[in-house]
């Protein structure tokens, strides 16, 4: 079987990315995931994520998050109705892989930012796209709004509420298992270490559900993750994902 990837996002400490990444919990900082194919079942995350939106609580500069080790994760910055420009310059300074989009751009918009990106950075970055399925009348409103996007991201995110994210909301995954879309996404929306197997296992029969996004289910306020719950939501996950049938 193949297994769920998994986002923590939100992330603003060193802490924090050590128990994403499976760091051993008092160990050598400067060690890696263990998340090689040789090591048993992958405990860790599959990426890390950064928010660069000064109104939210999870802030973090572009600076302080360049300066954390991500334990081999992938590192996601999180952008909401940022310009080009500037998107470039945190790509640069926070050594990012992927951007992920929370504005209401057009695909055109979208694709022309991520030439410019790829561009200034002179490697390939994925781009992430959110969308807020509360926001559609119907499931097939939804894929319309997917299929317009298709070509210009890597995955797509859907979240609860109809816009941000981070609020504790969920998104039930029930009324998403007949989802058609073009691309591999994720669910985020009140994912917690006790309700993020179940999730999953609701979606484990939609071809192309890839994984989660997890935020303040890991966290004992806004902003301040807790590292028990992080690795008690991945150990979670982790155990339960035989169940799991999602596309590599």
């Amino acid at each position: 079987m193949s297994r769920p990837l998994i986002k923590i996002c939100g992330i603003r400490d060193q802490d924090a990315l050590d128990a994403a990444g499976n760091a051993p919990e008092n160990g050598n900082r400067t060690g890696r995931a263990n998340n090689s194919p040789n090591s048993g079942m992958h405990a860790g995350a599959d990426f890390c994520g950064f928010i660069f939106h000064p109104a939210s609580p999870r802030h973090v500069s572009t600076e302080a998050a360049g300066r954390l080790d991500a334990r081999g994760l992938a590192r996601v910055g999180v952008l909401v109705r940022a310009e080009p420009e500037e998107v470039a310059r945190t790509v640069e300074a926070a050594r990012l892989d992927l951007i992920q989009l929370h504005g209401d751009q057009e695909p055109d918009e979208i694709a022309a930012m991520r030439d410019l990106i790829r561009q200034r950075a002179g490697r390939r970055i994925g781009v992430i796209r959110t969308f807020w399925p509360a926001r559609h009348a119907s499931l097939a409103d939804l894929e319309r709004e997917l299929d317009r996007c298709a070509e210009v991201a890597d995955l797509f995110l859907l979240d609860a509420g109809t816009s941000g994210g981070g609020s504790g909301r969920r998104l039930d995954p029930r009324g998403l298992i007949a989802l058609r879309s073009p691309r591999p996404w994720l669910l985020a929306g009140g994912l917690t270490p006790e309700n993020a197997p179940a999730a999953a296992a609701a979606l484990a029969g939609n071809p192309m559900f890839a994984g989660l996004d997890v935020n303040s289910g890991v966290e004992d306020a806004p902003g301040r993750k807790n590292p028990a719950r992080i690795r008690a939501l991945l150990h979670a996950v982790r155990k339960a994902e035989a169940a799991f049938r999602v596309p590599n």
